[in-house]
């Protein structure tokens, strides 16, 4: 399958737009200082009270690199500037100082934002990576949680199908902060879908949790969690296992570790067709005498953070074997998927064929 590189006209026709002067990228946002505004106009509060905007709307556009700017200015996304961060602040200090209607109107902001960008993400996964949206009948969900996004062919190809479990409010995305503030290749899983293209892998991306409320401090874990899992449990069992393939992986991050592990607590005895598991941030829950644990630690491997090379073998937790992800620093957690991108590839390829595989570079591969 050929791939385009762009997602529409537009795209080839942008230039790259200018990087802001930042010291800490993944520290949600720069160090540059914002200037305070005052409360908004009634045009502007009216502009971002619109869920229908698109993200050229709101002024601001995805390059050809993934990286979030402005149009105007052509200046890459900057979380400090778009919340008016004084310099220092950070975002639980400005809800706990800033009046109420900066409040809403700030919330409101960053939720109609994220819907927009969410709108052109499946936008550039549909048409880049052919990816389909589905929709399965199985609870009478407020929020259509029943939706996801799989491969044309996920449930023809044999050849292999990885499954993305994620509930970070954003389906395809790592974290919702640091795509906005790094790009695609940084905070998404493209580049993930686009490496498993090489090995004609197909996909599979559930998150329960893209249509729920947005907030400044992202989505509450403890929310319904009832739902998210009839969610999983319906797509793996209506979708993944009437799928042709030969093998099938996991892969599942932060809190949608919890998603996959019920499923796999599920599924994984009377499932010879799930070869391996990737954890990212996040270790089972489990009696060292429950059978599924038996039966799915064999497959699975967690990364973590570690100041050794991606990939070099780490001490176990939980029983579990660990590699490390590159990334030594609590605070940069969310770059964990990324950073063990070539290493999560050459395990998935050694356990769906038993063959080792050598990355050579980012794109090539050696077997």
């Amino acid at each position: 399958m050929k791939d385009t590189g762009k997602a529409d006209g537009n795209d080839e026709e942008e230039e790259e737009p200018e990087d802001e002067d930042v010291t800490s990228k993944t520290a949600l946002g720069s160090s540059s200082i914002a200037v305070l505004t005052p409360l908004p106009s009634n045009l502007e509060e009216l502009r971002w009270s619109d869920p229908n905007l698109s993200l050229r709307d709101l002024g601001f556009k995805i390059s050809r690199s993934g990286k979030l700017f402005h149009v105007s200015s052509r200046k890459i996304f900057s979380w400090r500037k778009f919340l008016h961060l004084k310099p220092g602040e950070t975002p639980v200090e400005l809800l706990n100082q800033r009046s109420a209607p900066e409040i809403d109107f700030i919330k409101r902001k960053i939720s109609t934002l994220l819907d927009a960008f969410r709108r052109e993400l499946n936008r550039i996964l549909t048409t880049r990576y052919t990816l389909h949206s589905y929709f399965l009948k199985c609870l009478d969900f407020s929020n259509n949680t029943d939706k996801f996004l799989a491969s044309h062919d996920a449930l023809e190809n044999t050849l292999g199908l990885i499954v993305f479990f994620t509930a970070n409010g954003i389906a395809g995305v790592w974290d919702k902060k640091l795509v906005l503030q790094e790009g695609l290749d940084v905070g998404s899983f493209e580049p993930y879908i686009e490496r498993f293209r090489k090995f004609n892998w197909s996909v599979v991306i559930m998150d329960p949790r893209s249509n729920s409320d947005t907030t400044l401090e992202g989505f509450d874990d403890s929310h319904t969690d009832e739902l998210a899992l009839n969610h999983v449990f319906v797509i793996w069992e209506k979708f993944v296992l009437k799928s042709k393939t030969k093998y099938i992986a996991i892969i599942a991050e932060g809190s949608g570790g919890y998603l996959a592990q019920e499923v796999i607590r599920r599924h994984v005895m009377s499932c010879p067709r799930l070869k391996a598991i990737i954890l990212l941030n996040y270790t089972f829950e489990f009696s060292p005498e429950d059978a599924w644990w038996q039966t799915a630690q064999p497959l699975t491997k967690c990364f973590v953070q570690s100041a050794r090379p991606p990939g070099a073998l780490e001490k176990k937790r939980n029983g579990l074997n660990c590699s490390s992800s590159g990334i030594r620093s609590d605070r940069h957690h969310s770059l964990v998927p990324r950073a063990s991108l070539a290493a999560i590839v050459e395990f998935i390829y050694y356990e769906f064929y038993g063959i080792s595989l050598r990355l050579t570079t980012d794109y090539d591969y050696d077997t």
